[in-house]
């Protein structure tokens, strides 16, 4: 097994998921932006809780904090890709709420250099545990429909049940749950350097640069 030519196959072979799945959420980020007016009574319960959280000390600036809520979005997005590809939907709600959130804050510059510094590592990460969803509902849908469920061309067909076809598509199709983990572990692997980012790097960085320019 060689690790990195399996990575590099991942990408390659999933270019234009990881392309859609960038689209996507950049564009459901301009438009959380731009439509910040319209998105007020959806999403400032959200903003709002949060803030009360934070400041309550219900949820804790910490690595292990930021790293798990973190994780829960990677997961969700990973799991409820086997659900007709639900991920986009999570993915969509993501971007949108960031969208909102910039606009939100009022102070573009000042904003961009608080999420900028992890958000370069948790964004991607977004984007691919999005296509790692979308391999997983891939291999399901292969299996259960018994795509590719033919045995190997040297063996003779000795038994074309149901049960041996359904088997044998679990293995033809493996390739496409392998590289769903694959995703899974690079996007869990980025997540957990933004977190450290976030919380040791981020906000002495950014206070830096907003005092230097004065934002």
């Amino acid at each position: 097994m060689n690790i990195k030519e399996d990575i590099k196959e991942t990408f390659i072979e999933n270019k234009y998921f990881l392309l859609f799945s960038a689209l996507l959420f950049i564009a459901s980020l301009l438009l959380g932006y731009f439509l910040h007016p319209y998105l007020q009574s959806f999403f400032k319960p959200v903003v709002n809780k949060l803030s009360e959280d934070v400041s309550s000390g219900a949820i804790k600036f910490s690595f292990l904090t930021i790293f798990l809520n973190n994780i829960f979005i990677v997961f969700k997005l990973f799991i409820f890709g086997v659900i007709f590809c639900f991920s986009i939907v999570i993915l969509l709600y993501n971007g949108f709420f960031l969208g909102y959130f910039i606009a939100n804050y009022g102070n573009l510059p000042k904003i961009i250099l608080l999420i900028l510094p992890h958000g370069i590592f948790e964004l991607p990460s977004i984007i691919i545990a999005n296509v790692s969803g979308i391999l997983l509902f891939k291999y399901c849908y292969m299996v259960f429909s018994l795509k590719n469920s033919n045995p190997p061309e040297d063996v003779l067909i000795l038994d074309n049940s149901y049960s041996t076809r359904f088997f044998n598509s679990l293995n033809n199709n493996s390739k496409y749950l392998k590289q769903a983990l694959i995703f899974l572990a690079i996007s869990v692997i980025l997540m957990a350097i933004a977190g450290f980012i976030e919380v040791y790097i981020t906000k002495n960085l950014a206070l830096f640069f907003i005092k230097l320019f004065g934002l």
